[in-house]
């Protein structure tokens, strides 16, 4: 495959005059600049746009960490935050975690050495300090996407998520329910420590005291057997919770097939709501009780932040945005009796 030296030997110029074709420069005179374009369309010479671009100093590349992309939260999220990059002249590039701090390092050093201009990251959990701490010593511009991590001052945009979950309990309590199941993910990662918060605030908001037995940990993205253990939990309380909060729509999704093979009726035994997108799943649109955030968001929100701060158009440091939930009120809540057990 040619090269610029290659161009530069056929039409008997400097690479440097090469160079300054491809940027454009107007310090070439147009018949040499005709000249140079011909001696790459004999050579049939591609340009290296990045090559091209890092020597200009600028790569119109930003990374995007993400702890699970087979998430579909996080998989909107990235969605989201490649239009908004591919709209204003940007390429990103996907790191995808696992969740995993030192996968996650990987992926900082490996953004810095090909010199992305931004990060826009999903921190792995409250491990993620030092890593983040590193980021910063890079000096390569970031924004935090919905998980704030205790010592670290960024640009964020992030879900209200106690006033989220506060609000689909209060609703599930008017239904009737008093007993709620909870599952949430690891205490690790802010936005689940904001939501559990949520949770006991709607109740003592209520008069009531949530039992402690009623919280039900699980992995950040469960597969299904995960999910089975922690609900054969909450179906072997006595008394069993006549309503349960899945951590998301996919969650909430499996939760409903699994209640289906026990012969559980959906809302008319078990009450189901979930935490998820304002773009659901299609088979889940007319059915979950939902309280929901407008996800694409996270991602181009999160890009238009870091590339104001790329460009010194934000002013404010760091610069906090913060996406409310709306409730989406479907069939699978059920106003429980107050005679039911």
């Amino acid at each position: 495959m040619p090269n610029i030296q290659d161009v530069a030997k056929h039409a008997k110029v400097s690479v440097m005059t090469v160079s300054r074709v491809l940027n454009h420069s107007p310090l070439v005179k147009e018949s040499t600049r005709q000249h140079v374009l011909q001696a790459m369309r004999d050579l049939n010479y591609v340009p290296n746009q990045l090559t091209n671009a890092l020597y200009r100093g600028e790569s119109r590349t930003l990374a995007v960490i993400v702890p699970d992309i087979r998430n579909p939260f996080f998989t909107a999220v990235v969605r989201g935050a490649e239009d908004a990059a591919n709209e204003r002249g940007y390429r990103i590039i996907l790191c995808n975690t696992d969740e995993n701090p030192e996968k996650e390092y990987d992926y900082i050093e490996m953004s810095y050495s090909i010199r992305v201009e931004g990060i826009a990251i999903m921190a792995s959990g409250d491990e993620s300090l030092s890593n983040l701490h590193k980021l910063q010593s890079f000096g390569i511009p970031f924004v935090l996407i919905d998980r704030p991590v205790y010592g670290i001052e960024a640009d964020i945009v992030k879900g209200m998520h106690e006033e989220g979950a506060a609000q689909l309990v209060k609703y599930l309590l008017e239904m009737g329910h008093k007993r709620i199941a909870f599952m949430v993910g690891k205490y690790s990662i802010s936005p689940w420590r904001e939501l559990l918060t949520g949770y006991q605030k709607a109740f003592k908001e209520a008069g009531l005291n949530p039992s402690e037995g009623d919280v039900f940990h699980f992995p950040s993205f469960p597969h299904e057997g995960a999910l089975q253990q922690v609900l054969d939990s909450i179906l072997q309380c006595n008394p069993r919770p006549t309503a349960i909060i899945a951590g998301s729509q996919f969650e909430a999704s499996q939760v409903l097939q699994i209640l289906l093979r026990k012969n559980i009726s959906v809302p008319h035994d078990l009450s189901v709501a979930c935490f998820g997108d304002s773009n659901p799943y299609p088979s889940m649109d007319k059915f979950l009780t939902s309280a929901e955030l407008p996800v694409r968001q996270f991602g181009t929100k999160a890009i238009e932040v870091l590339l104001n701060r790329i460009n010194g158009n934000l002013i404010q440091a760091p610069f906090k945005l913060a996406l409310p939930y709306s409730l989406a009120l479907r069939q699978s809540v059920l106003l429980r009796q107050p005679n039911e057990n």
